[in-house]
């Protein structure tokens, strides 16, 4: 039997690849550490990584490997052409999908030269911290599905 407090938090992501390389994510919080390990699919790299924890917690995602002089490519007119990003595509709390408002409005990244970007689109390296307050999967959903 699964405990109330026990929830499995599910994100899929979707890479760019510049340079011959992908940014590197992990997911970590007190209990696990989670590597995404990208696949590629037509054209493109994607991963889908899942985290058990027990509630409440915090997890943390934790984006490294991007250079910010050669990983961002533009032209001769200083427009982006390329960039090496990770964007977060889907959160699921055992199967139940946040809104795009959640994605889009309240995931802030912590870059590692001490600025804050609120985005889905992860183009620094850095941390997200989402803080899972309630001490069961339902409360947590809908509490998210209200932020």
């Amino acid at each position: 039997m699964t405990k109330i407090n026990e929830c499995c938090v599910e994100f899929e992501f979707e890479f760019s690849y510049v340079n011959n390389k992908l940014m590197q994510v992990q997911l970590v919080n007190d209990q696990n550490i989670v590597l995404v390990d990208p696949q590629h699919v037509h054209d493109r790299y994607w991963a889908v990584a899942k985290i058990n924890v027990s509630l409440p917690t915090t997890i943390k995602l934790e984006f490294e490997g991007k250079d910010p002089n050669i990983d961002t490519v533009l032209d001769d007119k200083g427009n982006i052409v390329e960039d090496l990003y990770v964007k977060i595509t889907a959160i699921k709390l055992d199967g139940f999908a946040l809104k795009e408002n959640f994605l889009h409005q309240r995931l802030t990244i912590h870059t590692l030269d001490n600025q804050c970007w609120t985005t889905s689109y992860i183009g620094f390296n850095g941390t997200i911290t989402i803080n899972f307050e309630k001490s069961n999967t339902f409360s947590q959903y809908l509490y998210f599905l209200n932020y």
